[in-house]
């Protein structure tokens, strides 16, 4: 079976054992491109995996905070407005402007 259409990503094992099975077959003397279209991905797609090594998945892993993440005190304080009883049944889209109409700003 093919590779696309998996909808998923392949783990370090499965991309291992993938080259592997692709150098093999071109030690015998079959054309890596021709290999790569076989299982259902570009020749691109092993390129990367190759210089991805020690990555899990081939993205790249970006640590750092947004500018507009929420502070804890604010999550906190949009958890407890949303589970006030006036609040309890209604949906982010209608809370907002309730109390944008009391002046509340939150985040």
């Amino acid at each position: 079976m093919g590779l696309r259409g998996r909808g998923r990503l392949t783990n370090k094992y499965e991309r291992t054992k993938i080259i592997t099975a692709i150098e093999n077959s071109k030690s015998s003397g079959a054309r890596q491109s021709s290999v790569c279209a076989a299982l259902g991905f570009c020749a691109r797609t092993l390129q990367r995996w190759k210089l991805s090594v020690n990555n899990e998945d081939g993205r790249i892993n970006n640590s750092t905070i947004p500018a507009n993440k929420l502070s804890e005190f604010e999550v906190q304080r949009i958890l407890n407005i949303s589970i006030e009883d006036r609040f309890s049944n209604l949906p982010p889209k209608k809370i907002v402007p309730k109390l944008a109409d009391e002046g509340i700003y939150i985040a």
